[in-house]
């Protein structure tokens, strides 16, 4: 492996592969979003930019800005890659993509330095002045502050929830029947009771239903035809909450499919 020739691309692929381990690994957010930072923005675009340029060498802000946009055009061409790969665009699926992409390009670049080469390693970095040093400083920090921030979940008391209700007909070899679905959105554990009425009568179908939020619920009803509940008839579902019996929460309307014969 020709990385051990050149400092840069060996310590680019080392940093690639320890960032991607600390990002899925650690449960500390914080930490994982801080390893991910580098991972997704500076060392894709290092390595593509090396291995494009090969003994070329750049100075820092070309090499800083090269980076930077090429790590964006990175993200974009592989969300859509990922996009089309089964498990869809998800931690465990980017950081080996990046990992895979970053030592590719830094074995490509190790192998266009080969020979006579003006690339040296890192640019050395400019100097600054007192001021210039605070102001490099506080923008760290705060763009730091605002990638936690981004990833940081903050509670959200006066949000609110919504109940998801839906109703579809199932045909069964002998009998018809209808399939209730009941999803919580809401802020808080809450109890419903599903009642279903057709024109001639009313039933409750389940009651004292609680669910969490992000839960949800699969009723099957089956339906004896009859006059009342004949195919073709229409039947409505109500959700109420266990606390406001009074008022329906959420109403679908669904017809009694025929029963499928033989």
């Amino acid at each position: 492996m020709r990385l051990r020739r050149h400092r840069d691309l060996e310590l680019t692929a080392a940093a690639s592969v320890l960032c991607a381990v600390v990002a899925v690994a650690v449960p500390v957010e914080a930490i994982s979003i801080l390893a991910a930072v580098p991972l997704v923005l500076v060392l894709p675009g290092y390595a593509v930019t090396a291995a494009a340029f090969g003994s070329r060498r750049l100075t820092g802000p070309q090499l800083l800005a090269l980076s930077l946009g090429t790590s964006l055009s990175v993200l974009v061409l592989g969300s859509l890659l990922l996009n089309y790969v089964p498990g869809g665009v998800r931690e465990a699926s980017w950081a080996p993509l990046l990992v895979v992409l970053v030592l590719a390009a830094c074995e490509a670049a190790a192998r266009r330095r080969e020979g006579p080469s003006e690339w040296t390693g890192l640019p050395a970095l400019p100097r600054l002045s007192g001021s210039d040093r605070l102001l490099a400083i506080g923008g760290g920090v705060a763009l730091l502050a605002a990638l936690v921030l981004a990833w940081t979940v903050l509670p959200a008391k006066h949000a609110l929830g919504y109940t998801e209700l839906w109703m579809l007909p199932t045909v069964s070899q002998d009998q018809p029947g209808m399939r209730i679905g009941v999803v919580s959105q809401e802020q808080d554990p809450v109890s419903y009771e599903v009642v279903l009425e057709s024109s001639q009568s009313r039933s409750v179908v389940l009651s004292g239903l609680v669910l969490k939020p992000g839960d949800s619920r699969v009723i099957n009803v089956p339906i004896i035809p009859s006059k009342s509940t004949a195919p073709g008839k229409r039947l409505t579902a109500y959700l109420y909450r266990s606390d406001r019996l009074q008022v329906p929460y959420r109403r679908v309307t669904a017809y009694v499919p025929s029963p499928s014969r033989q």
